[in-house]
């Protein structure tokens, strides 16, 4: 068991609350100057809160159990919706012009979140049901 799980899940839970709560906020015309700065300053809080939370995770990799990794990635789904209903609503606003690059940033965030989950997946919960995995790895503790 991961000495560190229940701090990945509060992690979890701070990036989906901040990225929830941008996501809600209305985009408002009248105020286009202060709302860029505005949707800049959180964006960069949440790739930031969301990258730390990223190699949080990635330092204990190692460390987590087939079952914490299922419980991870099943907390992860909601925090992937949230990340590309944000991205999109971003993308899609009159205000991506003015803060293309943070929203490309962000991008490039959900990015590596998406390749974060597809390793926990592989290496965590396919790789050690994997037989022929599991010869060769005692096939190799034989030899050493």
């Amino acid at each position: 068991m991961c000495t560190c799980f229940d701090t990945i899940k509060t992690s979890c839970k701070e990036v989906n609350k901040l990225t929830n709560s941008t996501v809600n906020r209305s985009f408002d015309m009248d105020n286009y100057l202060d709302t860029i700065n505005s949707l800049s300053k959180d964006l960069i809080v949440i790739v930031n809160d969301t990258n730390n939370f990223i190699e949080l995770v990635r330092a204990h990799l190692t460390e987590l159990s087939k079952s914490e990794a299922v419980e991870l990635l099943l907390s992860f789904a909601t925090m992937r919706e949230l990340m590309i209903k944000l991205y999109n609503k971003l993308y899609n606003s009159i205000y991506y012009k003015g803060m293309k690059t943070n929203v490309k940033t962000y991008r490039n965030c959900i990015s590596d979140f998406n390749e974060l989950c597809g390793d926990l997946k592989k290496w965590n919960i396919e790789i050690p049901d994997n037989k022929d995995f599991i010869n060769i790895f005692k096939e190799l503790s034989a030899v050493s």
